[in-house]
């Protein structure tokens, strides 16, 4: 048998093939460029304006901290858009999000400021560490200072940490001495063991018990018990003939506490699944970051983390560590020295650097 097809019905039948092909693409096209916009959106945290059409760059910030260098800061957790910076000729507030600065550094006698930490339970308390003066405190939200350090101690403070969880939380104070707490707000002082240059206090905040800070050439050592008693937490980190590998900088997870992060004097990343009991390095080399030197994790985001380099800019991971990427548009040849992320309405990354002041990064 054979069988006949009128050449008009195959056209027919191809054109509305192609036609179905066609209808299939463009739904396949929207489907993309919806599927875009939305991971657009969780990339950033602008809920209001997830997607933008140019590229976000940093932007030096102008006015009185145009020519600082900026040496710490922090937000207030309690009040949005509040922020702290920390410099060699005193300390600037932003209310904000750090697009404009104001100074705020009426008492204090040394105006190298090293260290902040604002309260979890009161956001009128501050504290800052300096070079030589010890550290000093504002009732005031950083309207005024007083000293509030034994004037015989003189040291260097290198960090400041507030544990969160309790009504009246401890005040630790690391510095070039070893380590100090204060358990009522900086009016009494008390030396805590026997330690050297202490270059990070870390509280893991899920847990007002467990501290770590890292000694130079000794590296981390946690305590359980509010700082009772410490034993060395340094297993899975280098040490060869100059000592034990000693983090600078220290975060955690802010969904998971139990997950820390370092970055150490030797150039490395670590990260800790335990709450800093165990370490396991990451593979930073490829990324080509020298010399970190200030690391932290995007507040309200799991996973995200910000790490700067000092003359390499900044980096930013979206799988704790796993990855970077390079952000540095805006940052060519500038030093940093410090970096903050916050997650509010958007994400906003401030950048502190040698003498240039304060770079902004907004998506």
């Amino acid at each position: 048998m054979r069988v006949f097809f009128k050449r008009t019905s195959c056209r027919r039948r191809i054109i509305s093939i192609g036609a179905e092909w066609l209808a299939a693409a463009q739904s396949a096209r929207k489907s993309l460029v919806v599927l875009a916009a939305l991971t657009a959106g969780f990339v950033g945290c602008d809920k209001k304006n997830p997607v933008s059409e140019k590229p976000a760059v940093w932007m030096p910030v102008s006015g009185v901290v145009g020519a600082q260098t900026v040496q710490v800061i922090k937000a207030d957790p309690q009040t949005e858009g509040v922020l702290y910076a920390g410099s060699l000729e005193g300390i600037f507030k932003s209310t904000d999000y750090g697009k404009t600065w104001s100074e705020s550094s009426e008492g204090l006698s040394n105006k190298d400021v090293t260290s902040l930490a604002v309260s979890p339970v009161n956001s009128s308390l501050i504290f800052c560490g300096t070079w030589g003066k010890g550290v000093f405190r504002s009732r005031d939200a950083g309207k005024s200072w007083q000293s509030c350090w034994p004037t015989t101690q003189n040291m260097l403070i290198t960090d400041l940490c507030i544990e969160s969880g309790v009504a009246t939380p401890s005040l630790w104070a690391g510095t070039s001495a070893g380590l100090f707490v204060s358990r009522d707000e900086g009016n009494t002082w008390s030396a805590v063991g026997r330690f050297g240059f202490i270059n990070v206090v870390h509280s893991s905040n899920a847990a007002a018990q467990i501290l770590m800070i890292s000694i130079n050439k000794f590296g981390v050592y946690r305590s359980l018990d509010n700082g009772v008693s410490w034993l060395p937490a340094n297993n899975g980190m280098l040490q060869d003939s100059y000592g034990q590998e000693a983090p600078l900088a220290m975060c955690a997870d802010p969904w998971n506490r139990q997950i820390c992060f370092a970055i150490t004097d030797r150039d490395r990343f670590y990260r800790s699944q335990d709450g800093g009991a165990s370490w396991l390095m990451m593979d930073l080399d490829q990324y080509r970051v020298p010399e970190p030197v200030s690391l932290c994790s995007e507040a309200n985001r799991s996973g995200h983390l910000w790490l700067a380099g000092r003359t390499a800019g900044v980096y930013r991971s979206i799988d704790s560590g796993a990855s970077w990427s390079r952000i540095d548009l805006g940052l060519e040849s500038v030093e940093v020295k410090t970096v903050m992320a916050g997650c509010w309405d958007k994400t906003v990354v401030l950048a502190g650097t040698v003498g240039k002041g304060i770079y902004r990064y907004e998506e």
